[in-house]
């Protein structure tokens, strides 16, 4: 039995997946929302549905917490009194560590932190978790199971989590920014906006295919791409002049380190005043990042490192 608090577009797209994959049925899985409009798209699903938090979490086993980080709090204090060793708590809010779920919820809960990202929306996305100490060998197995419909999924340590929203979770709005560009340059060149936006999304799902098929560094792939004086090479070093690969490194880093800061604070939005004013990021914190120093990246790499990375 299945539940999510906060009924959006995440919540949505796992629930789908889940009920594509005949892993549960409709009656299995509830929603909790506010928003009587986005509960409708629920019962369509054939899910159940409610606006009231502990009525969820007294009828299901599996919370997720499907709710932006400023509210995770209020939340858990909310579903407190119905809580108990036969639940599993797994919140998917960027930044919330396991401790603060723990310190919010009666001892000995079980707790997972989850990053899903939004290509789960078409079963296709990429999740990491992390379990927290009170969790059982079992619930692995269980997150797994539900996480495996509308993607890949890993488990990791919690020190890792802040890097995999930096990356997977914020990836996709990096990976569709490549392809507007890409897009924009096919029209720049005469080809029609509809032609141009579907070849460029082919192009990468087909790139990406095949770092996942061959297990081939894409270093190695970009190469076997690249003939002498050919067009691509010339393409290539255009984007080496402007900082491409530096500017992806960076991205990762700054997402990463902004997942971090959100989790320092209960409040979101004190968390945004904070980024503002440019808060220090904590020097153990640093080092787990490498120094997070702005990257400059040569277009050049050497043999020797590329094969360590096979």
């Amino acid at each position: 039995m299945l539940g999510f608090i906060g009924a959006g577009k995440m919540a949505q797209a796992m629930a789908r997946g889940i009920l594509r994959s005949g892993l549960m049925k409709g009656e299995q899985i509830m929603a909790s929302d506010t928003d009587g409009r986005i509960l409708s798209k629920w019962d369509e699903m054939g899910a159940k549905t409610t606006q009231c938090n502990r009525t969820l979490a007294e009828n299901m086993e599996i919370l997720v917490l499907a709710v932006k980080p400023n509210m995770v709090r209020k939340i858990l204090r909310d579903v407190y009194p119905t809580i108990n060793k036969d639940h599993l708590v797994v919140s998917i809010a960027a930044g919330i560590s396991i401790a603060t779920l723990q310190q919010e919820l009666p001892a000995g809960s079980r707790v997972v932190r989850m990053m899903p990202n939004t290509p789960a929306l078409v079963q296709c996305g990429a999740t990491v978790f992390a379990r927290g100490a009170n969790t059982l060998p079992v619930d692995g197995e269980i997150i797994q199971n539900i996480v495996s419909t509308f993607g890949i999924c890993e488990e990791m340590p919690e020190k890792h989590m802040d890097a995999v929203t930096g990356l997977s979770g914020s990836g996709p709005a990096f990976m569709f920014m490549a392809l507007e560009a890409l897009t924009d340059g096919g029209v720049k060149m005469g080809l029609s906006r509809e032609s141009a936006s579907r070849l460029a999304a082919q192009t990468m799902i087909g790139s990406a295919k095949m770092v996942m098929d061959t297990r081939t560094h894409p270093g190695e792939l970009k190469d076997s791409v690249c003939s002498p004086s050919g067009s691509t090479i010339s393409g290539v070093f255009e984007l080496e002049n402007a900082g491409f690969r530096s500017a992806l490194l960076n991205a990762v880093q700054s997402a990463s380190k902004r997942a971090y800061e959100i989790g320092l604070t209960e409040n979101y939005d004190t968390a945004i005043e904070a980024s503002r004013d440019q808060m220090a990021f904590p020097k153990s914190r640093v080092n787990h990042f490498e120094q997070a120093e702005p990257c400059r990246m040569s277009h050049r790499h050497k043999k020797g490192r590329r094969n360590q990375q096979k």
